[in-house]
């Protein structure tokens, strides 16, 4: 067995959702929750099952005046713990705010795995299991910013040049297909169902995928026996 690279949760604690809570402690290495400093009063119940991340959580006390002052202070926080925190750790940012994403795309480029989830929907995408995989043949080296460079974006191809686009777009689609299964390899994520693959794809490529290129790539994944799908469904990994 081999251990699983790290992954670090930042979350405040509105963005918390009561039922995930105790999920999201066997999917991370530690959750840094942030809170005002005059929050009056934490539920029980969510105290009672953030216990559970014992060592693995750090109260960070933020002073709020204004929600943009907030998002400073967390994206200043989330920088600084990405310079003084090795490169195989993941982030995961949780919540809804589109403005953490220019964040996301910063630490992407310098070659941190980071994605920014919806807290409903986080424990689905990232997976269970999370700790240890089986032994499997060592991935290929992956340089810090290599794996994350922007690559071109797939088009719809025209009438005139219909199949130098297709042909085009399917050496794209096998190229992003690639480096999909080297991240998943990296953070130990495998999405169970077909649409959650789709939307960690779309996760992983900035949401700039449509539809028909999103199953591309999942169709070379399976042309090259790196996934299969049952029952249309459920998602089996070979790797």
């Amino acid at each position: 067995m081999t251990l699983r690279p790290r992954r670090y949760v930042f979350s405040s604690l509105e963005a918390l959702v009561e039922g995930k809570i105790k999920k999201l402690a066997a999917i991370c290495e530690k959750l840094f929750l942030f809170i005002d400093e005059e929050e009056p009063v934490v539920p029980v119940k969510i105290v009672q099952k953030l216990q559970r991340f014992g060592k693995k959580i750090k109260w960070v006390p933020v002073e709020i005046d204004l929600q943009s002052d907030f998002q400073v202070f967390f994206s200043f926080f989330v920088g600084k713990t990405h310079e003084r925190t090795a490169p195989d750790v993941e982030f995961v940012i949780l919540g809804a705010n589109h403005q953490y994403d220019s964040l996301v795309r910063y630490l992407n480029t310098c070659g941190r795995s980071c994605l920014r989830l919806d807290p409903t929907r986080a424990f689905e995408l990232l997976g269970p299991g999370y700790g240890t995989l089986e032994e499997t043949e060592a991935p290929p080296v992956i340089i810090p910013g290599e794996r994350e460079r922007e690559l071109p974006r797939m088009e719809e191809p025209s009438e005139a040049g219909a199949s130098g686009g297709r042909e085009k777009n399917d050496a794209i689609s096998g190229k992003i297909a690639r480096e999909v299964v080297e991240r998943m390899i990296q953070s130990g994520n495998r999405p169970s169902e077909m649409p959650i693959l789709r939307e960690y794809i779309q996760l992983c490529h900035q949401g700039s995928l449509t539809k028909i290129s999103v199953d591309s790539i999942i169709q070379h994944m399976q042309e090259r026996k790196e996934i299969e799908v049952n029952g249309g469904l459920e998602v089996v990994y070979h790797f």
